[in-house]
């Protein structure tokens, strides 16, 4: 008999820590198997360990009549330099000769471009996600109509790179308000220069402001969001890479022109949920729902 008790104070010492360990992981406790000291059999001690076993191995499931749910990860959750998976709706898009003043239209393919990096978090948790790669076609400014047309058609051009399902605002790197175009100086000479701030955090992530084309070794320019006009002439600036410019003045009856790529920025909705990818590298980047 003393043999067989200090069986049971031993058996009772292995169950409490079996469900003190458990219970910290807030599944049941103790309390859930009733015991009977005067009524305690070999057969007992077995159904009451299968259910303890039973038990534990239900950890992390969701218990029998209850609803339960995981909290899913949106884009709130992440952070900056994250990669996010997100394709344009518009699969094709014309920019007229009649705004930028070139000898032809040239056609542009927003969908082509979808793997965003983020650049900055807003408070109201949603991104900044700028273009990882840029689309390969030149967007040409050839007379100094087109220059005055050169934010707004910077501006139409980023729309393109809008997704509904996932997108709020869209702008061409370094746009903040500047006036879209200008029939003159007057109006647009004192809101008219990029901002810094796409520029800085799009260098601080990548080293660079320039990029290829998706999969694309050789580097291509992009435009800035600059434009300076007076009475009879008109500044665009293109970037060359890191802190490097080149500038193009268009006169009236002059002739010039030149071309370089659009680098988008989009606003992606907070509460957009992530459904797999690790987010941290381009070959796994965050998939949207």
């Amino acid at each position: 008999m003393q043999k067989f008790k200090k069986r049971i104070l031993i058996l009772l010492a292995f169950m409490i820590v079996l469900s003190t360990t458990v219970t910290a992981a807030t599944v049941f406790n103790s309390k859930d198997i009733a015991y009977s000291n005067s009524a305690t059999t070999k057969k007992n001690v077995k159904d009451s360990l299968d259910e303890l076993y039973t038990k534990a191995s239900k950890i992390g499931q969701c218990p029998e009549g209850q609803y339960c749910y995981s909290i899913p990860e949106t884009i709130s959750m992440t952070t900056v330099g994250d990669y996010i998976r997100m394709t344009p709706t518009s699969t094709s898009y014309t920019i007229p000769a009649s705004v930028t003043g070139y000898t032809k239209d040239v056609v542009i393919h927003p969908n082509r471009l979808n793997l965003w990096r983020v650049i900055k978090k807003n408070s109201d948790g949603s991104v900044d996600a700028v273009s990882v790669y840029v689309d390969g076609v030149m967007i040409y400014i050839s007379s100094l109509e087109g220059c005055r047309n050169f934010i707004g058609t910077l501006q139409t051009i980023a729309s393109q790179y809008k997704n509904t399902k996932y997108t709020t605002a869209t702008r061409s790197m370094g746009y903040e308000g500047q006036s879209s175009y200008c029939s003159s100086a007057a109006g647009c000479v004192y809101n008219d220069k990029s901002t810094l701030k796409d520029e800085i955090l799009v260098e601080n992530l990548f080293g660079d402001i320039v990029t290829t084309t998706p999969g694309g070794s050789s580097i291509l320019y992009s435009w800035k969001t600059y434009r300076k006009t007076d009475s009879s002439t008109c500044e665009l600036i293109k970037f060359r890479d890191r802190g490097s410019y080149a500038m193009y003045t268009y006169r009236s009856g002059g002739s010039v022109s030149t071309g370089s790529t659009i680098r988008p920025v989009v606003t992606i909705k907070g509460d957009v949920n992530v459904i797999s990818g690790g987010g941290k590298t381009a070959s796994t980047p965050y998939i949207l729902e």
